[in-house]
């Protein structure tokens, strides 16, 4: 009687409490990552960043910051599309790696959310040279993607046009500029 019931309701409660739990140990990390790295502090930031997107990997925000992280490893002094810093193969491959498992936690999260496939697509760009144009054909795929799931996102239009380009593939790269000046056209004009 009163123990079954009394059981399920401690179940329940640690089911709901676990979860929500991991959530909030996970926003501190990335709040106390992004003051360490304020702070000058890289390593530390680094570190509790990555805690954060380990501990909620479908989190957008999370993988976001740790993709941005590794592409600043890779070209300290600025991130620029497709222009990273030359460095050692083998820790471009690591990075590249933890870059792309960050992103593909980020796609299996929120079903059809097209940050999560924007943030593939620069996970992809960043990994190719480490890995094979294959994943420039991704890359395509992935902005693609994102479009579909909001063809308003001026960001995902112009990674669309931006690996269209890489790839080769005048034709897709000809629908997606017609895309980004039909979202610039409407920006421009909605304005009061």
């Amino acid at each position: 009687g009163r123990r079954v019931v009394w059981a399920l309701g401690v179940g329940a409660l640690v089911a709901t409490a676990l979860p929500v739990g991991r959530q909030i140990t996970a926003e501190a990390l990335h709040s106390f990552g992004n003051i360490a790295r304020k702070n000058k502090d890289t390593k530390l930031g680094i570190n509790l960043l990555r805690q954060a997107n380990e501990i909620a990997p479908h989190d957008i925000e999370y993988a976001n910051a740790r993709i941005i992280l590794v592409q600043k490893l890779a070209a300290p002094r600025e991130i620029r599309p497709n222009k990273f810093a030359v460095i050692d193969k083998r820790d471009g491959r690591r990075l590249a790696k933890i870059a792309l498992r960050a992103a593909a936690g980020a796609v299996k999260g929120p079903p059809n959310h097209p940050s999560a496939h924007a943030l593939l697509t620069t996970a992809e760009h960043f990994a190719a040279p480490y890995f094979g144009r294959g994943l420039d054909r991704a890359a395509l795929k992935s902005a693609k993607r994102a479009v579909e799931l909001d063809p308003l996102m001026m960001f995902s239009a112009q990674q669309w046009r931006s690996a269209s380009l890489v790839v080769g593939d005048r034709a897709e790269a000809v629908k997606a500029q017609a895309l980004v000046e039909r979202i610039q056209f409407l920006v421009e004009n909605s304005k009061p």
